[in-house]
């Protein structure tokens, strides 16, 4: 907030690709959040089916 009132005459506006770039990275987050349960449904599934054969061989 104090830049914003009293920006200093040396500050710099950041490069469109820096800003691009970190896009990209706050959206990985939400990427992260979004896959979380198709990641998870398919672990489930691969333990669900490992103890079945497990009881199957016993």
């Amino acid at each position: 907030l104090y830049l914003e009132i009293f920006p200093p005459a040396e500050l710099q506006m950041p490069g469109s690709s820096f800003i691009y770039f970190m896009y990209g990275v706050h959206a990985l987050q939400y990427v992260n959040s979004a896959s979380n349960f198709i990641l998870y449904g398919l672990l489930n599934r691969q333990v669900i089916l490992s103890s079945f054969a497990q009881c199957s061989l016993q």
